[in-house]
Protein backbone atom coordinates (compact mmCIF):
# COMPACT_ATOMS: atom_id res chain seq x y z
CA UNK A 1 0.00 0.00 0.00
CA UNK A 2 1.47 3.35 -0.91
CA UNK A 3 1.46 6.36 1.34
CA UNK A 4 -0.78 9.24 0.28
CA UNK A 5 -0.69 12.81 1.56
CA UNK A 6 -3.79 14.43 3.06
CA UNK A 7 -3.84 17.61 5.13
CA UNK A 8 -6.26 17.73 8.08
CA UNK A 9 -7.64 20.96 9.53
CA UNK A 10 -9.54 21.25 12.84
CA UNK A 11 -10.54 24.03 15.20
CA UNK A 12 -8.96 24.12 18.68
CA UNK A 13 -11.33 22.57 21.26
CA UNK A 14 -13.14 20.32 18.74
CA UNK A 15 -13.46 16.57 19.29
CA UNK A 16 -12.98 15.54 15.66
CA UNK A 17 -13.22 12.25 13.86
CA UNK A 18 -11.73 11.17 10.57
CA UNK A 19 -13.17 8.57 8.21
CA UNK A 20 -10.90 7.01 5.58
CA UNK A 21 -11.97 4.61 2.84
CA UNK A 22 -9.10 2.36 1.76
CA UNK A 23 -9.24 0.79 -1.71
CA UNK A 24 -7.06 -1.53 -3.74
CA UNK A 25 -5.59 -0.27 -7.00
CA UNK A 26 -8.53 -1.91 -8.86
CA UNK A 27 -11.00 0.19 -6.83
CA UNK A 28 -12.28 -2.57 -4.54
CA UNK A 29 -12.36 -2.02 -0.78
CA UNK A 30 -9.55 -3.49 1.33
CA UNK A 31 -10.91 -5.91 3.96
CA UNK A 32 -9.10 -4.04 6.72
CA UNK A 33 -10.10 -6.12 9.76
CA UNK A 34 -8.84 -9.34 8.13
CA UNK A 35 -5.45 -7.84 7.24
CA UNK A 36 -4.75 -5.39 10.09
CA UNK A 37 -5.23 -5.53 13.86
CA UNK A 38 -4.19 -2.03 14.93
CA UNK A 39 -4.33 1.58 13.80
CA UNK A 40 -2.03 4.24 15.22
CA UNK A 41 -2.05 7.98 14.54
CA UNK A 42 0.24 10.53 16.16
CA UNK A 43 0.58 14.29 15.71
CA UNK A 44 3.90 16.03 16.36
CA UNK A 45 5.50 19.38 15.48
CA UNK A 46 8.16 17.41 13.58
CA UNK A 47 9.49 13.87 13.50
CA UNK A 48 10.84 12.85 16.91
CA UNK A 49 9.41 15.85 18.78
CA UNK A 50 6.96 15.78 21.70
CA UNK A 51 3.66 14.01 21.08
CA UNK A 52 0.86 16.59 20.65
CA UNK A 53 -2.12 14.30 20.00
CA UNK A 54 -2.91 10.68 19.28
CA UNK A 55 -6.06 8.89 18.32
CA UNK A 56 -8.43 8.01 21.11
CA UNK A 57 -10.17 5.13 19.34
CA UNK A 58 -10.61 3.55 15.94
CA UNK A 59 -12.89 1.07 14.20
CA UNK A 60 -12.48 -0.96 11.02
CA UNK A 61 -15.63 -1.59 8.94
CA UNK A 62 -15.03 -3.21 5.57
CA UNK A 63 -12.67 -0.85 3.73
CA UNK A 64 -13.25 2.04 6.11
CA UNK A 65 -11.38 3.27 9.20
CA UNK A 66 -13.04 5.70 11.60
CA UNK A 67 -10.61 7.46 13.95
CA UNK A 68 -11.87 9.53 16.89
CA UNK A 69 -9.60 12.05 18.62
CA UNK A 70 -9.79 13.57 22.09
CA UNK A 71 -10.66 17.29 22.14
CA UNK A 72 -7.84 19.25 20.50
CA UNK A 73 -6.12 21.42 23.11
CA UNK A 74 -2.94 21.93 21.09
CA UNK A 75 -1.69 25.44 20.41
CA UNK A 76 -2.93 26.62 17.01
CA UNK A 77 -0.38 25.94 14.30
CA UNK A 78 0.90 23.42 11.78
CA UNK A 79 1.92 19.94 12.84
CA UNK A 80 2.79 16.67 11.08
CA UNK A 81 0.91 13.36 11.36
CA UNK A 82 0.84 9.88 9.91
CA UNK A 83 -1.42 6.87 10.22
CA UNK A 84 0.13 3.42 10.58
CA UNK A 85 -1.67 0.08 10.30
CA UNK A 86 -0.23 -3.09 11.86
CA UNK A 87 -0.53 -6.30 9.81
CA UNK A 88 -2.07 -9.24 11.67
CA UNK A 89 0.06 -11.80 9.80
CA UNK A 90 3.55 -10.61 10.72
CA UNK A 91 3.26 -7.47 12.88
CA UNK A 92 4.68 -5.32 10.10
CA UNK A 93 3.68 -1.67 9.98
CA UNK A 94 2.41 0.18 6.91
CA UNK A 95 2.06 3.95 6.80
CA UNK A 96 -1.07 4.59 4.75
CA UNK A 97 -1.39 8.36 4.90
CA UNK A 98 0.47 11.39 6.22
CA UNK A 99 0.42 15.14 5.97
CA UNK A 100 -0.07 18.37 7.87
CA UNK A 101 -2.39 18.55 10.87
CA UNK A 102 -3.50 22.16 11.10
CA UNK A 103 -5.06 23.46 14.34
CA UNK A 104 -7.07 26.66 13.86
CA UNK A 105 -7.66 28.95 16.86
CA UNK A 106 -11.14 28.96 18.33
CA UNK A 107 -12.72 32.41 17.89
CA UNK A 108 -15.86 32.19 20.04
CA UNK A 109 -15.13 31.52 23.70
CA UNK A 110 -17.99 30.32 25.91
CA UNK A 111 -19.12 32.88 28.51
CA UNK A 112 -18.21 32.05 32.14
Amino acid sequence: MCCNTYNIQYTQGEKPSLVLKIKNTDGTEVALSTIYNNCNLQVRKKSGSTLILERASYAFAGGQITIVFPPIAATPGRYQYDIDLTRTSDGGIETIIRGQFIVIPQITIPAP
